[in-house]
């Protein structure tokens, strides 16, 4: 049965929805001083996957209409009401995000956004797991986009740290981005293996690839490229036994 605080949460899912895909183009609708892409570019770092692997973003915006259409046709059902608002919650922290970098930079208040947006999404991953399996539309339009993107936010927050250590002044040098590298990957290891999602674990071999190339094109560091090449087959394993 539908009640009223579900019409409410349909609402606010379709206005994150949008809002999150929005703001990644209104500073360049808008003309701003800077852009996303123009402020990682400055505190370029060798784990930062090569600027074609962040194409994934347009895969993730539509996966998010998606669920926002799913969520509106099945808004009494008790996984969606989960679901939705942590959906809600998670991209409207990405909003924020998005438009705190292109005002401020990658510093600490992008890590704080970026650290809670990562915490919901993982309370989302755990949440489908609970669930039991699913299958067909379900899955693919109830399920798959917020395992998308926690996979995606799972590797990029350590990502995001190590811009902003570059930002304060520190000097990241390849054995930090090792660690980095390392607790991104331990971190989708155990919850690719626990939760068994494949394209959770997807989305951060994805970024990792992107993180070989970008070391095989430019940076040329074969520790960072190497151990990011290692850590794929680890993770998207540990989901194919996991669960």
């Amino acid at each position: 049965m539908t009640e009223p605080f579900d019409l409410v949460r349909v609402a606010l899912v379709i206005v994150a929805a949008l809002a999150q895909a929005v703001m990644a183009s209104w500073p360049q609708l808008r003309g701003w001083e800077k852009t996303v892409p123009e402020r990682s570019e400055r505190q370029h770092l060798p784990i930062v996957p090569w600027a074609p692997f962040f194409t994934i973003w347009a895969v993730i915006f539509a996966a998010s209409f998606g669920f926002a259409v799913w969520h509106t046709l099945n808004p009494s059902d008790p996984l969606m009401r989960a679901l939705g608002w942590l959906a809600v919650a998670a991209w409207t922290l990405n909003t924020a995000w998005e438009w705190h970098v292109a005002r401020r930079d990658i510093d600490w208040t992008s890590v704080g956004l970026i650290a809670a947006a990562l915490v919901t999404l993982l309370a989302a991953v755990w949440t489908i797991a609970v669930a039991g399996p699913l299958s067909g539309w379900a899955f693919w339009l109830g399920a798959a986009p917020l395992l998308l993107l926690a996979g995606w936010i799972s590797a990029a927050t350590w990502v995001n740290l190590g811009s902003t250590l570059k930002w304060s002044g520190v000097a990241v040098r390849t054995d930090w981005q090792l660690a980095l590298l390392g607790a991104a990957g331990a971190l989708g290891t155990i919850v690719a293996s626990s939760s068994g999602a494949l394209i959770y674990a997807g989305a951060i071999a994805w970024a990792l690839a992107g993180i070989v190339v970008q070391n095989l094109v430019r940076d040329r560091n074969f520790a960072i490229g190497a151990s990011a090449a290692t850590l794929i087959p680890v993770v998207l394993g540990a989901a194919l036994a996991g669960g």
